[in-house]
């Protein structure tokens, strides 16, 4: 469905800033469905808000980096921070860590690595707001932009969503310009019983059929151009006798022949509900070619600890890559990174890629009153050496800073004299890469905030 959105410059080019290159990879969840467009993806996997599954709710992640290795080691290119409030949270989905808009967070902050000046600097900033359900009323995105001479957040796009009976309706999108809101495009939304139906909006329509066991077999998408109804994409998919999808397929749809070509073909085998290979084809006109063949293998919580990549080349699958996934203690990715393959081993490259995550408890019970708004700024984040605090107080009073690691436990503890601006810079350079909090107390005030430390 990625060219459903070809006719939305500004929000695609916020999508992009976020994107490193996902492919069709399925290990948990069906591709090509959702994805691009913010908790439209939801209303059809079944997924609650934040695409996490039950035994993953006590944890929620609250930062995410990601760096490129340039030949000799890893260096930043970006991060991104997630805060949430009340109880709220999510986590990525394992087949899809590029893309986080279905996260219940209330703001999250975009950063760019400048490798000259060894800063990180802001780039995008979201905003959701929530009904008293829970559900996403909006999705606002800003970019960090010169305003009236100065740097600034600038309003760029915004989604709006209804709901009946707890399921989405519509959603609207405008743009920004002008200083005012403009341009918006209503999409609404039909359902079959539970299942989504078909999407609508004056440029564009998507059709999902399903199965008698209520799996998705279809995905078709048309535009409209010029006040003709074109077909697009048509992707279909088809299962085993476990619900296992174990083929989909991609077609284009042939503006001469106006009819569907095929175009892209994925396969898919398992070891019980593990998927073991997805082996990409391509079309040549005639018949499939082999293209890439992923290998996955797992822990035994059915973790995916290695993916293997090969491609095709005229005779047999070689090496290219292979990704190694890291897990915390409630199987939730912590690192993945990749390695390249050299003609007879697996070594670290340019272009290697590594993420980090990282997370918190929806409440730590050694940290309280957690505020929503608060008047503690924390940057950058992540930090690498320092970290600068800067803190508005009502009246001029004293206090305590602490910092805190994810258990609880108090790193550092001092007190500060009374005042009520404050601009503190502490070496960090010591800690550990993680997540931690930071604490600003006295008797009227207990303010905690969230950082991460990336090396």
């Amino acid at each position: 469905m990625k060219s459903i959105f070809t006719f939305i410059l500004t929000i695609a080019v916020i999508h992009h800033l976020d994107a490193k290159g996902t492919n069709e990879s399925m290990t948990t969840t069906v591709p090509g469905v959702g994805g691009q467009f913010p908790h439209f993806g939801d209303q059809v996997s079944g997924n609650s808000g934040g695409g996490s599954s039950p035994s993953k709710v006590s944890l929620r992640l609250i930062g995410k980096t990601f760096a490129v290795n340039n030949g000799s080691a890893f260096i930043p290119v970006d991060s991104i921070t997630y805060s949430y409030s009340n109880d709220r949270g999510g986590v990525l989905m394992n087949d899809d860590i590029d893309n986080d808009e279905s996260l219940m967070y209330n703001e999250s902050y975009k950063y760019t690595y400048n490798a000259g000046g060894g800063v990180y600097n802001p780039l995008l900033h979201r905003v959701q707001t929530y009904d008293a359900k829970n559900e996403v009323l909006s999705l606002t995105y800003s970019t960090w932009k010169i305003v009236k001479g100065s740097w600034a957040w600038k309003d760029s796009a915004r989604y709006g969503y209804t709901y009946s009976n707890n399921k989405m309706t519509s959603s609207v999108l405008e743009q920004y310009y002008a200083d005012m809101w403009t341009n918006d495009i209503k999409s609404d939304i039909t359902y079959a019983g539970s299942k989504v139906e078909s999407m609508e909006s004056p440029v564009y329509k998507v059709a999902f059929t399903y199965d008698a066991n209520n799996n998705l077999t279809s995905v078709i998408d048309q535009e409209n151009n010029l006040g003709n109804w074109q077909f697009n994409d048509k992707h279909t998919y088809d299962y085993n006798g476990n619900n296992a999808m174990v083929t989909h397929t991609l077609e284009t749809w042939n503006t001469g022949t106006n009819s569907w070509m095929n175009d892209k073909k994925w396969e898919y085998t398992y070891s019980g509900s593990d998927v073991t290979t997805e082996i990409e084809s391509h079309w040549n006109g005639s018949s499939w070619e082999y293209y890439t063949k992923h290998t996955y293998s797992y822990d035994f919580n059915h973790n995916k600890l290695n993916d293997v990549l090969q491609s095709w080349n005229g005779s047999s699958f070689v090496n290219v890559s292979v990704e190694t996934w890291e897990y915390n203690i409630q199987n939730l990715p912590t690192q993945i990174t990749t390695n390249s393959w050299n003609g007879s081993k697996w070594v670290s490259a340019a272009n290697d890629k590594q993420y980090r995550f990282y997370y918190e408890n929806y409440f730590p019970a050694s940290i309280v009153n957690v505020k929503d708004q608060s008047p503690v700024h924390v940057y950058p984040i992540p930090a690498t050496d320092v970290l600068h605090v800067d803190l508005t107080l009502e009246k001029p009073a004293s206090f305590t800073v602490a910092i805190y690691d994810m258990k609880g436990a108090v790193l550092r503890q001092w007190n500060e004299p009374g005042t009520t601006t404050y601009k503190g810079t502490f070496p960090v350079g010591d800690l550990p890469a993680g997540a931690y909090f930071i604490r600003v107390s006295n008797q009227e005030t207990n303010i905690t905030e969230r950082f991460i430390v990336n090396r």
